[in-house]
Parts: C-alpha cells; sequence; structure tokens
C-alpha cells in the first residue's frame, strides 16, 4: 500500500478498545459487572480513515441534516474468546461515527459500527456508542469520550440473541499509540513507512492532525466547556389557562384547561421547544378525567390573541387519557407499546374568546454584586487564616478589580432596554365559547361561567447557574352574574441545583448563585367586576402570598422529561387556595433534575416526597399516595393464605434509625419517635396488633453505658405503648444465608434475629442524614442497623475475612436479600447534613419532608437525589441496583433539592476507609476518642487510657459538635487539661493503645 500523497483533508488514525459484555444483560452497566466476573473479554483495533476532513467538519446544515455525513469507513478485527473467537477481522461496511446528533434523543455521539464472522460462521453485529454529553454538576469529557456502551446481537436457529456491556479506551496505554498512528502515513510497508516520515509529506500531515484536533476542541468545547460559561439566552412562549362549566346531554361538568407553545431555549436555553395541552373533566360526585399531550411541536394546535379583538385557539388530533394516577411523562407518550395507564383518543377542541390587556409585567433578576463581594472576602480570610504570609501581595486589592471586571461583564450581558428576568403581556379572556370534543362525545362551554387568562411571555437568563422557577396561575371564575371574575399570577424564582459530584461545575453554579438572587417573585391578583371593569394588585402581605401557593392536591401532571442532562419542566393542574372561593384550580410549572428513568429493572414505581410544615400530615399523604396499605393488605392476605395468619397475629415489624443517637438536643440524629408512633397508630386502626419496634446495637455500646436498645429506645421515646421493643443484638440466631451462599459458591451462614426473621412485613423508617463512609444514610442503610452483632465496627467494617472487600455494604444487602423489606419510609423534618452528618449535627436543616415508597431503592434514590448527590456515590445503591435494579419512578410531591444542603466531601468516604477500616486498634481509638454522648451515657472503657484521649480531643470535640452544649464537660475543666506535658504523654499514650486494643 502507498503511503498518502498528502493530501490535506485526508486523515488515518488506528484506535484500541477493550471491556466486558454479558448475554442476556439488561443493561450495559449489568452487562459490563457479569461479563467481568465470567472473563467475558470484547476487544477491537480499528483502523480510521477520514478521505474528506473537509466534509466531515461541515456543519449539520450544511449537509441538509444528513446525520451520515459524520460517519467515515473504519477497518481491523475485533475478539471475543467466548462469544466469536480471536482476533476476527471487520467485515466490509464498518463506520466510525463523530458527534453526530442522534436524531431520538438529541445527545451528540461517538460511534463504532461492525460485523464480524465468528468460528462458526455466525454473523455477529456489533454497535457501540458514547454519549457526548455534558452532565450537570460533573465536569465529564474525559469519561464520555473514554466510555462506549455496546451491544452485540447474533441469531441461533431462529432466536435472535444480545449481549450487552461497557468498553472502555485506556488513556494510560492507548493513547500514545493513537496519537502516533496519526502522524505515521497509513501502509503496511516497512520501506514506504520509513519514507513518509522523511519527505515533505509529514509537514502536511501535521497541519491535517492539527486541524482534526481544533475540530475536535471546538465540538467538546461546546459541549463541555461553554457550559462553565454563563451566556445570555432568550426565549419566548404564550399560553392560555382556561376554567370554567361544560355541559353535554344537559349534564354539567366543570373543566380546567391549559395549552402552550414554547419557542427554542425555554426554559434553560439550548435547542428544546416544547408545546402541550392539558385538559380534566370533573363531575359532580367528584370522578376526574384526565387527558394530556405534549410534544416538541403540536403541528394542528393554533393559539392567538394577541392585539385581536377576537381570539381563538384550536387543536384537532389525539390527547391521551390517563386512566389510572395522574401523571404522564413525554417519554411514555411517544412509545409505540403505549403503558397501560394511557389511552389514545381523538380529541377536537375548537374555543373562541374575547381579549382584554391587563398589564405587562416583568420579574428581574436581580445582580446582587454585594453577595459577591461578601463571598470572596470570607474566602480571603479563610486563607490568610491558614498562611503565614498574605495570598496576595500587601496593597493589592484583587477582590475590588475581579468585582470591577464582573460588574463589566454582567452589564455587557444585562443591558437596560433588555434585562435579564421574566416578562410579559397579561390578557384577561372572556366570553369564552366553542366546544371540546372527545371521541365523539361535545361538551359545549358556558361563557357566563367560565373565564381565562392568556400571556405572551419571555424569558432572558444565564445558562450558568441554571434557572429555576416556579409559576401559578389560577383561575377563579365567577358563579354567577353578581360575583366577580378573578385570577392570579404568582412567580418564585431562584438558581436550579444540580445533581452534583463536587465539581467544577457544581462550583460555578454555586459562585454565580451567590450574584443571582433567589428572590425574585410576583403575586398579582386581577378581578374584573359584573361591569368588565378590571383591578390589579399585589398580594400582600408575602406570607399570605406564599399560603397561596401550597398545593393541596395534584389532579394532572405532564412532566416533559425530553431535556438532556436529567432535567425536566414539569406542569399540571393542582388544588390551591382561593382568594375568594374555598379553593380553586390552577396551572402550577415547575422544574427539576431528578433522575426517574429504570436500570435494570423493567418494575415501575411511586416515591411519595411531601413537604409540609405538618409532619403528621406529610406522612398521611406519604403512606395515602404509595398505597402503603395497599402494600399492607397484599402482604397479609398472602400470609393469611399461607400460613393462616389472623389480623392479630400478622407479624409488622418497624426498623427506626435511633442507636447513633448521641443527645436529646439533637433530633436529627433519629428518627421521630413521635412519627413512628403515629404510623403504629394508623396500622393499629386496621385491626392489626402484633407490632414491634426493632433496633440493634450499635458499637456506642462498646464505649457507653445505656446503650443497650431498650434502655436507649426508651430515653429516646420509644415507650412501648401498643407495640413492643425488641433488641435485635439479643438472642439472635444463626441461618443458612441463601444471598450469602449464591456469592460464595458455598453454604454460608449469616445471623438473624428471630423477631426480624419472622417478620411478615418489614419497615424501614430511616432518618435523613449525611455519611462519611456512604455519602447518605437512608432506607437502605437502615438496614444496616439490623444486622444483628453489636461491634459493628469490628464485625462489619473491618472483617474482610467473612465479607470480603466490602464488609460494611454486603451483609446489608444480603439480609435485604434473605429477608425482604415491604416499605420504606425517610423521615426527612429536620435533616443531618455535612461532614458529621451521620454522628451528629448541632444546627440541623428544616427540610420538612416525610419521602416514602415501596422500594427501597427507589425511596433511597430519592432521597439522595435530593441532597443534591449522584445516587450511584454509595457503594450501598451500586450494589442495591446490581442485586435488585433500579425501577423507573413516579415522583408524587415535591421534586426540589434541600437548600443549604452541605454534603461529604468526595474524598471522605475513601479517606475514612482508609484510615479507620484498615486497622481496627487504631479506628477504635477514634471512635472512642471523639465520640459524643449526653451524660446520660457514661463512657465505660476502663484500663484502656481512652478516658484520658477524650479529655485531650474534647476541644476539637467541642468546635465541632458543640460538646459543651450537651453539659459534657465546661470549658474551664478543658483548660486545665491541655499543656506541653500532658501532650507529649498523650503521645505516648496512643502508641502504646495502638497495641493493646484488639
Amino acid at each position: 500500500m502507498s503511503p498518502t500523497n498528502g493530501h490535506s483533508s485526508e486523515l488515518h488514525f488506528t484506535e484500541r478498545m477493550w471491556g466486558y459484555i454479558s448475554e442476556g444483560a439488561a443493561s450495559f452497566e449489568q452487562g459490563y459487572i457479569e461479563g467481568k466476573e465470567a472473563d467475558n473479554r470484547l476487544e477491537y483495533r480499528v483502523t480510521i480513515s477520514i478521505k474528506d476532513l473537509d466534509a466531515l467538519m461541515a456543519e449539520p446544515e450544511d449537509t441538509g441534516g444528513d446525520a451520515t455525513a459524520r460517519h467515515v469507513p473504519m477497518d481491523g478485527w475485533a475478539s471475543c474468546g467466548k462469544l466469536f473467537g480471536e482476533t476476527r477481522p471487520l467485515q466490509r461496511g464498518a463506520t466510525f461515527g463523530l458527534y453526530w446528533k442522534d436524531p431520538q434523543s438529541g445527545e451528540r455521539r461517538m460511534s463504532y459500527d461492525f460485523q464480524v464472522v465468528g468460528r462458526d460462521n455466525t454473523v455477529y453485529a456489533f454497535s457501540g456508542y458514547k454519549r457526548i454529553v455534558h452532565d450537570p454538576g460533573t465536569f465529564d469529557i474525559l469519561q464520555d469520550h473514554t466510555t462506549l456502551y455496546a451491544t452485540l446481537q447474533w441469531t441461533e436457529g431462529d432466536e435472535t440473541k444480545t449481549a450487552r456491556g461497557i468498553i472502555y479506551f485506556h488513556v494510560l496505554t492507548d493513547l500514545a499509540p493513537m496519537l502516533l498512528s496519526m502522524f505515521l502515513p497509513k501502509t503496511e510497508n516497512p520501506l514506504d513507512l520509513l519514507t513518509g516520515l522523511f519527505d515533505s509529506s509529514w509537514k502536511e500531515r501535521l497541519v491535517t492532525v492539527a486541524r482534526f484536533f481544533l475540530f475536535v476542541s471546538g465540538e467538546a468545547s461546546e459541549e463541555y466547556l461553554e457550559s462553565l460559561i454563563p451566556r445570555r439566552y432568550e426565549t419566548q412562549y404564550h399560553n392560555w389557562v382556561c376554567k370554567g362549566t361544560c355541559t353535554t346531554e344537559g349534564v354539567a361538568q366543570e373543566f380546567f384547561l391549559f395549552s402552550g407553545i414554547h419557542d427554542k431555549g425555554f426554559p434553560w436555553g439550548g435547542d428544546e421547544t416544547f408545546s402541550d395541552i392539558g385538559l380534566i373533566l370533573r363531575d359532580a360526585p367528584g370522578s376526574t378525567r384526565r387527558f394530556a399531550f405534549s410534544d416538541r411541536s403540536i403541528q394542528s394546535m393554533e393559539l392567538d390573541f394577541k392585539f385581536q379583538r377576537q381570539g381563538f385557539y384550536r387543536y384537532e388530533g389525539s390527547l391521551f387519557e390517563i386512566t389510572d394516577g395522574y401523571q404522564v411523562s413525554f417519554t411514555d407518550m411517544r412509545k409505540q407499546v403505549l403503558p397501560e395507564y394511557l389511552r389514545e383518543i381523538p380529541a377536537c377542541l375548537k374555543l373562541t374568546f374575547t381579549p382584554q390587556f391587563v398589564d405587562s409585567k416583568s420579574v428581574p433578576l436581580e445582580i446582587s454584586m454585594q453577595r459577591l463581594k461578601e463571598f470572596l472576602e470570607g474566602v480571603q480570610g479563610k486563607l490568610e487564616d491558614k498562611q503565614e504570609k498574605p495570598v496576595v501581595p500587601r496593597g493589592f486589592d484583587w477582590i475590588s478589580q475581579l468585582l470591577k471586571a464582573t460588574e463589566k461583564w454582567l452589564n455587557e450581558l444585562n443591558p437596560p432596554d433588555n434585562p435579564l428576568g421574566y416578562s410579559a403581556d397579561i390578557y384577561k379572556l372572556s366570553n369564552i365559547a366553542g366546544s371540546i370534543n372527545l371521541e365523539g362525545t361535545a361538551y359545549e362551554v358556558l361563557s357566563d361561567e367560565t373565564l381565562a387568562e392568556g400571556e405572551y411571555g419571555k424569558l432572558v437568563a444565564f445558562t450558568v447557574p441554571t434557572l429555576y422557577y416556579n409559576y401559578f396561575c389560577a383561575v377563579e371564575a365567577a358563579r354567577s352574574a353578581s360575583t366577580d371574575d378573578a385570577f392570579r399570577v404568582q412567580i418564585r424564582s431562584g438558581t436550579l441545583r444540580s445533581v452534583a459530584r463536587g465539581s467544577v461545575t457544581h462550583w460555578a453554579e454555586e459562585l454565580l448563585g451567590k450574584i443571582i438572587s433567589d428572590l425574585a417573585y410576583m403575586d398579582l391578583q386581577v378581578v374584573s367586576n359584573p361591569a368588565g371593569t378590571l383591578q390589579q394588585s399585589e398580594i400582600t402581605p408575602r406570607e399570605k402570598a406564599d399560603a397561596l401557593i401550597l398545593p393541596t392536591a395534584d389532579l394532572l401532571e405532564i412532566n416533559n422529561n425530553h431535556y438532556p442532562n436529567h432535567r425536566f419542566f414539569q406542569r399540571r393542574i393542582v388544588v390551591l387556595p382561593g382568594t375568594q372561593q374555598k379553593e380553586t384550580l390552577a396551572m402550577e410549572e415547575d422544574m427539576g433534575v431528578l433522575d426517574l428513568t429504570p436500570l435494570g429493572t423493567e418494575r415501575t414505581t411511586r416515591v411519595a416526597a411531601i413537604k409540609n410544615t405538618d409532619r403528621f400530615s406529610a406522612l398521611d399523604q406519604a403512606m395515602q399516595v404509595t398505597g402503603f396499605f395497599d402494600a399492607l393488605e397484599r402482604a397479609f392476605q398472602k400470609a393469611r393464605e399461607e400460613k393462616q395468619k389472623t389480623r392479630e397475629t400478622f407479624s409488622i415489624v418497624i426498623k427506626p434509625s435511633f442507636s447513633f443517637m448521641y443527645s436529646l438536643t439533637d433530633v436529627s440524629s433519629y428518627t421521630d419517635p413521635a412519627l413512628v408512633k403515629y404510623l403504629i397508630d394508623k396500622v393499629c386502626d386496621k385491626g392489626f396488633k402484633n407490632i414491634t419496634v426493632v433496633e440493634a446495637q450499635s458499637t456506642y455500646a462498646t464505649f457507653f453505658t445505656n446503650r443497650d436498645v431498650k434502655t436507649l429506645a426508651r430515653y429516646v421515646g420509644y415507650l412501648g405503648e401498643n407495640y413492643a421493643v425488641a433488641d435485635l443484638s439479643e438472642d439472635y440466631v444463626t441461618y443458612m444465608s441463601p444471598a450469602a451462599s449464591a456469592a460464595a459458591g458455598k453454604p454460608t451462614q449469616r445471623d438473624v434475629h428471630p423477631v426480624w426473621r419472622d417478620a411478615d412485613f418489614r419497615i424501614s423508617f430511616a432518618k435523613n442524614k449525611t455519611h462519611s463512609y456512604a455519602f447518605y444514610t437512608l432506607t437502605i442503610k437502615n438496614i444496616y442497623g439490623a444486622l444483628p452483632r453489636q461491634n459493628k465496627f469490628k464485625e462489619y467494617h473491618c472483617n474482610r475475612a467473612e465479607f470480603g472487600d466490602e464488609p460494611i455494604y454486603t451483609p446489608a444487602i444480603e439480609l435485604i436479600q434473605d429477608f425482604p423489606v415491604h416499605f420504606g419510609f425517610i423521615d426527612a423534618y429536620f435533616s443531618a447534613d455535612g461532614v458529621f452528618g451521620v454522628f451528629a449535627d448541632p444546627k440541623p436543616e428544616f427540610t420538612g419532608t416525610i419521602i416514602g415508597g415501596e422500594d427501597l431503592v427507589a425511596v433511597d434514590w430519592i432521597g439522595a437525589s435530593k441532597m443534591g448527590l449522584d445516587p450511584l456515590l454509595s457503594t450501598y445503591m451500586q450494589l442495591a441496583i446490581k442485586v435488585f435494579g433500579k425501577p423507573e419512578i413516579t415522583l408524587i410531591g415535591d421534586h426540589s433539592l434541600y437548600e443549604n444542603w452541605q454534603n461529604v466531601p468526595l474524598f471522605l468516604p475513601e479517606a475514612t476507609t482508609l484510615l479507620m477500616d484498615r486497622n481496627y486498634s487504631w479506628g477504635l481509638i477514634i471512635y472512642a476518642a471523639f465520640s459524643m454522648m449526653d451524660p446520660f451515657f457514661a463512657f465505660k472503657m476502663e484500663g484502656k487510657g481512652l478516658e484520658l484521649i477524650r479529655l485531650y480531643s474534647l476541644p476539637l470535640r467541642g468546635a465541632l459538635l458543640e460538646a459543651v452544649a450537651i453539659g459534657e464537660r465546661s470549658w474551664e475543666a478543658v483548660a486545665n487539661l491541655i499543656n506541653p506535658a500532658s501532650l507529649k504523654q498523650l503521645q505516648e499514650l496512643l502508641e502504646l493503645l495502638a497495641g493493646d486494643i484488639g
């Protein structure tokens, strides 16, 4: 083969990737894990041939939107010894795709498609892609460019078989050979290769490689780096919201209709659009029918009322009726086979109305340089506290210089004639006439009982930090000729925190969030008397306005989840308190970043996240919307059939979290006993009497008195009034564990308490806390507390001989496998965040939320996400998904992330494991030295010298956990303990104890 002639648009390079796949895997992640365990390695080495670099780099619009324009041929070999064999040559037609946009997902991708012929002449078709997508809260450019999601398909007889997995580009070993191949002429002749290195063609190859990398860096920057740079975007929409009465065959029904057209970029910038229709019909007995439709563009929908004497709304096409529940997603309406809860029906909506202009309103995005100044001064103070020398030269006011440059930049992005924020022309729409036709049934609108609000709006914002706003439009149509029409528009705005990993992008959003106010709001009330006179006013005071936007019920919810990066835009119909009536209906817009898609399973489940100032009402609603009592009844019926159980003998165990409580002054360290008692009372009302609250002892029982479960339960407030209390660390037994035996490949015993083993219905009622090992501790981690051995640090953390490389995590997952937990709740009313959340939080966060659901993985996924975490950071979640899968989640209630939440730093769990669990003796000293307790719990480890260590460590404990506040020691008593001689003795004592404690 001759070397290239130096054509400046021709480029060749060789790439090698390898990873693992598994036949029949439900997901790529599962395929990688199972393939690695089975050593089913797939590897390929391909040479990619770009004949015309200019054509490859052409913009999609220059190629007529042809997605194949960025696909080029490749050749080489692939290897998978356990499937098709070693080093099989790729068949003709193999292609490589570079930065093309997938029409289905809208994502940039790199792809590899080829076929190989196996040992038995079976044709194996390989298809793999890299997601070139910036995920919020991460800087994932390297991960995305090195991770390939692979699918392999072949036919055996009449059956099509599929293997999935993940293939990686290994930078350390494969990057240098790939770069070198770009500069070498494509030839198999050593003489041609040598000649090509020294002739003039190398200069042109260098230019071609440079052009290629400029193209690659430009494409990557557009996806990853530009997301770090705040850019201004502008987008528009128009909408209407209508509430009234309609009749069919003489029967009157209440209806509520919203519909809108949203231009490109709404609401976060980017390329996405959407239009939608939401409709409910309610009859007098209270029966509700729900209809929805959402698409990027609805061609057959028309809405126009600006500068018109008569406005109109028309739509003819399909609507989806929601036959079960009240929620529907954009993706569900696109599925070839509709979910069971959806039914597609023909519809025709034709309505006319009289528009009356009310006013042009705006909610500007407030920019505060003062907040930035205060933040920078705080940073400077922290840096100077840690440095003997000034961080910057004296006399150089770097803060003023940075503020001046930032202000200039912001002024350019925020001109006075077109400022950042929300603005809208607001109209009253009256004299509404026409009909709503559903499946041939016409509902005629009663004009004198129907009212609508219309808007032509504009949104101007930054791409970073991501805009958040919550919008309500409530309509109160007049009930008679003597009453007033009214509607109100209420807006709250702020910044949408990413589900983050503590990375550069998250830091950028946090920083800019300090400049942009989260206090922008509007509370507009418009009243029209029977004569048609309009009066508009602000709803005051603020507390009254806030109370008017607390939904009491959700009637319809459309989740536009087609946006990239796990974002979704939600439009829904809710019940709100009324200003003229007891209650009214409203259209609400909300947004979020919670990933509700399935992983490794096709199950679906509901999770409630109910935010309410009344924690008992929140628990009531969580139980209701997630079907708690239905699940309890199903379990009872099964136990009655299989075990002849009665309601009096049906065994229910509730596992709250209180073994790590340290003080009654910190309610964030244990599950609220009043909530557990409320749950028990509700269960008793159903006739169930055999209820036990269970907990096992923690390592604290090694150090302190009064840490047995029954004493601790009484101290906390679990009084056993209509339930029993069981200590799972007393009288536990061994059993042959199916889960552990399957993992070990041999019969393996584990421990369990008979009360937990024999229960007919198990409930995990966790406390909402961060965790220095697992990032967070919720319903799954709460089951770790049901493991019976008392010194858990020794028996589970450090016991690698019995539990392998994941001793903290494995036994808890095995216990759930062997004895399934039927329901999970999270007490997130007061929550413990920060580095030491699992141990103590003297200043808990008021998060005011109860989370619940039938699937622990789903419940914890929502709980962790609301902390602003990627749930997969936790090994508990990784193992749980591997075993159980993550179902598709329908989230009912509050989708927002907790405000002001502080997570555990990324490095801490690994550092904690290395420092503590690798050496039991040292780890025990650290636990004993830094454990805080109410005086009720006396330190009892005499003869070990640990009491002296606790005295010396008290200043640090006090600084971290406010020891003095709970009365363990006074500062005066501590001050006399610290002197150079005692510090030397402390060092000697630590060295002695390291060899003394076993």
